[in-house]
């Protein structure tokens, strides 16, 4: 998944940077142990906020397991973000 924001360096970039380690920073990280522990449908994941010259991207990486189908790991994903979005709005 790959979120591209056209400008750089704006409000949120850190931001982003804090919320990609809450998600993917270590194996106690939210979404390894949502994807990779209780769920058992990804082997690993990793998410990076990038700001580049001209524009910016927030990139989560699942490598899902054998056998899992891709849409039901998108739809975990999905709902990770969006339940982990709340809490930082708060």
């Amino acid at each position: 998944m790959l979120m591209q924001r056209l400008t750089t360096r704006e409000p949120g970039d850190a931001e982003l940077d804090l919320f990609a380690s809450v998600l993917s920073n270590g194996k106690a990280s939210r979404l390894y142990q949502k994807l990779v522990y209780e769920q058992a449908i990804a082997q690993s994941v990793h998410a990076q906020q990038s700001s580049d010259v001209l524009s910016s991207t927030f990139t989560v990486e699942v490598v899902v397991r054998p056998g899992v189908a891709l849409d039901r790991a998108e739809m975990a994903v999905d709902a990770s973000l969006s339940e982990l979005s709340t809490l930082f709005r708060s």
